[in-house]
């Protein structure tokens, strides 16, 4: 169990604990009863106790899958500097990128849904397929209405429906893949939680592509109130100061492609998708 990450509940056991009904035999919404959905973390108890009450509690605190970069911004946002990086583990320095999607407007603004980062998405897949040897990838997003249209879009240009998994954050727990890419369809609201972010920023063995509107995402990183706005804000710098001084959005070719190097897997490169 891990408390910083949501509770791994199974669909079929939420709906098993719901109240029946006499009358109907139809199961009670959730809303219409008072019954608590538990966690195989809150039966255990481990969750309850405390750092000095270990008994039964084991914590690790070395990672060796995440890229540094990202490792360091759970370690201090979520996990209070207990989440290190192995020092021998070959784990990439930098694997983080943020794609600046322009927003859908006219009839394309619809809720829950973000066409124009499926498009993005679709076209940097395409370009990690034909610049990498990776058969390892994987798309989240927060919202099941973007899922059923990336998973849409992607079998009718023709991909097969289980070479590239399509999650949301609450089905990838467990899940990691070599390049992931997310897309967080609109503003952050407060169902992103901290612990929703940390699952899906943790997926990812060497890069993770987070498809969002920059202003948006700033605004929300402004935003005291927002649960993770200072993880947001952490991001951002990473982003910006990766790129320091270079606009990779007005140069259609790197210094790295011109050479032949895959900008993909180069740990140093620059690319065309990030800020």
């Amino acid at each position: 169990g891990e408390k910083s990450q949501p509770p791994p509940y199974s669909p079929n056991t939420a709906e098993r604990r719901l109240p029946r009904n006499r009358s109907s035999g139809f199961r009670r919404r959730e809303s219409d009863s008072k019954a608590e959905i538990q966690s195989i973390l809150d039966v255990s108890g481990l969750d309850n106790k405390s750092d000095e009450d270990d008994g039964g509690k084991i914590l690790l605190k070395m990672q060796y899958r995440v890229p540094r970069d990202i490792a360091e911004v759970l370690n201090d946002r979520v996990y209070s500097g207990n989440y290190m990086t192995a020092p021998s583990c070959n784990v990439p320095n930098r694997g983080f990128r943020i794609v600046d999607v322009p927003r859908p407007d006219g009839n394309g603004n619809v809720k829950y849904e973000n066409k124009n980062e499926i498009n993005s998405i679709l076209d940097l897949v395409r370009e990690v397929q034909n610049e990498t040897e990776t058969t390892s990838m994987m798309i989240l997003t927060p919202y099941k209405k973007q899922q059923r249209q990336l998973q849409y879009t992607f079998k009718k240009r023709g991909f097969n429906e289980n070479s590239i998994p399509i999650l949301t954050i609450d089905q990838c727990q467990g899940q990691e893949a070599d390049y992931d890419f997310f897309s967080l369809v609109q503003k952050p609201t407060k169902f992103l939680t901290k612990n929703r972010l940390n699952v899906a920023l943790s997926r990812v063995r060497k890069k993770l592509f987070l498809f969002t509107n920059k202003t948006d995402l700033q605004s929300a990183a402004d935003d005291d109130y927002f649960e993770c706005h200072l993880m947001l804000k952490d991001l951002l710098e990473l982003a910006e100061n990766r790129y320091e001084g270079h606009n990779s959005f007005d140069d259609d070719s790197s210094e790295d492609e011109a050479e032949g190097h895959n900008r993909f897997d180069d740990d140093s490169s620059d690319d065309d998708f990030a800020l």
